[in-house]
Protein backbone atom coordinates (compact mmCIF):
# COMPACT_ATOMS: atom_id res chain seq x y z
CA UNK A 1 0.00 0.00 0.00
CA UNK A 2 2.82 2.38 0.82
CA UNK A 3 4.38 1.72 -2.58
CA UNK A 4 1.11 2.58 -4.32
CA UNK A 5 0.77 5.79 -2.33
CA UNK A 6 4.35 6.72 -3.20
CA UNK A 7 3.71 6.14 -6.92
CA UNK A 8 0.52 8.20 -6.73
CA UNK A 9 2.37 11.04 -5.03
CA UNK A 10 5.16 10.98 -7.62
CA UNK A 11 2.63 11.02 -10.45
CA UNK A 12 0.77 13.95 -8.91
CA UNK A 13 3.96 15.99 -8.46
CA UNK A 14 5.00 15.14 -12.02
CA UNK A 15 1.67 16.38 -13.40
CA UNK A 16 1.95 19.52 -11.27
CA UNK A 17 5.44 20.17 -12.62
CA UNK A 18 4.16 19.79 -16.18
CA UNK A 19 1.26 22.16 -15.53
CA UNK A 20 3.55 24.77 -13.99
CA UNK A 21 6.06 24.41 -16.82
CA UNK A 22 3.41 24.84 -19.53
CA UNK A 23 1.99 27.86 -17.69
CA UNK A 24 5.45 29.44 -17.55
CA UNK A 25 6.01 28.71 -21.25
CA UNK A 26 2.70 30.39 -22.07
CA UNK A 27 3.68 33.37 -19.93
CA UNK A 28 7.09 33.63 -21.59
CA UNK A 29 5.57 33.53 -25.09
CA UNK A 30 3.11 36.28 -24.08
CA UNK A 31 5.97 38.40 -22.72
CA UNK A 32 7.92 37.79 -25.93
CA UNK A 33 4.94 38.99 -27.98
CA UNK A 34 4.69 42.13 -25.85
CA UNK A 35 8.43 42.75 -26.24
CA UNK A 36 8.21 42.51 -30.03
CA UNK A 37 5.41 45.09 -29.95
CA UNK A 38 2.65 42.88 -31.35
CA UNK A 39 0.52 43.43 -28.25
CA UNK A 40 1.30 47.16 -27.92
CA UNK A 41 -1.95 48.28 -29.52
CA UNK A 42 -4.04 46.00 -27.33
CA UNK A 43 -2.25 46.94 -24.08
CA UNK A 44 -2.36 50.61 -25.05
CA UNK A 45 -6.13 50.62 -25.53
CA UNK A 46 -6.53 48.59 -22.34
CA UNK A 47 -4.51 51.14 -20.35
CA UNK A 48 -6.40 54.07 -21.87
CA UNK A 49 -9.70 52.41 -21.00
CA UNK A 50 -8.53 51.91 -17.40
CA UNK A 51 -7.44 55.55 -17.13
CA UNK A 52 -10.81 56.64 -18.46
CA UNK A 53 -12.57 54.55 -15.85
CA UNK A 54 -10.49 56.01 -13.02
CA UNK A 55 -11.24 59.63 -14.00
Amino acid sequence: HENLAQQCLELASCQLNLAVRSAFERLHSTVALINTGKVDNWSGTFMRRNQGNSL
